[in-house]
């Protein structure tokens, strides 16, 4: 909204992203009969980093919340201080970092956010699954093959051959044959791509 912080608008983004779904209770904080809390932001005044020691406007500091989530401040370092940090960081614990990635991505937060995200810009993911294809269309093929035979009834999704989940996807392990599938649960699907996740 105008003339609200960087902060403000973020958080009212996020108020209002899935508020009925009580699952959500991990992305907006302390709820109250189906409604998020209010919560206040920060003030809108000069604030000094605690890493390079410079007085910067409220803009330049990431907004995070109270360990209690019914306030945000804003955070000790500046945003450039914050993105040198994680950097630095993530450049020592890269198998770590890999690890967490692939488990934040199975999880329910992960899923309601990116449907949030495509809702506010779903341009945006066009481009991104039209860039997909033009790197991988062997991959975009063999997808739609399966979804076609699905709907023909030339092929039957099974559960997974793992679990017996009875929700389960298609992996391929030839693309040059599109039918030649195995079904498989999201969690082992995954397993299968990204064996270091168990470690």
């Amino acid at each position: 909204m105008p003339g609200e912080l960087p902060c403000q608008q973020s958080w009212t983004v996020c108020s209002l992203s899935l508020s009925q779904n009580r699952s959500n209770q991990r992305i907006l904080g302390p709820m109250k009969n189906g409604r998020p809390i209010q919560v206040h932001p920060p003030k809108a005044s000069p604030k000094q980093c605690a890493c390079c020691k410079e007085v910067k406007p409220s803009r330049e500091f990431y907004a995070r919340r109270t360990k209690g989530r019914s306030s945000i401040r804003l955070s000790s370092y500046c945003r450039f201080c914050t993105s040198k940090k994680t950097r630095k960081w993530a450049s020592k614990h890269k198998d770590q970092l890999a690890i967490a990635r692939r488990n934040l991505r199975s999880t329910e937060r992960f899923r309601a956010n990116r449907r949030l995200f495509y809702s506010l810009d779903p341009e945006k993911y066009k481009r991104h699954a039209l860039e997909f294809a033009r790197r991988h269309p062997e991959k975009v093929k063999a997808k739609t093959a399966v979804r076609d035979a699905i709907k023909r009834g030339e092929l039957t999704r099974l559960p997974c051959e793992v679990c017996g989940n009875p929700v389960s996807e298609a992996h391929h392990d030839d693309y040059s044959k599109p039918i030649d599938v195995r079904w498989l649960c999201v969690k082992h699907h995954n397993d299968h791509h990204y064996p270091f996740r168990k470690i």
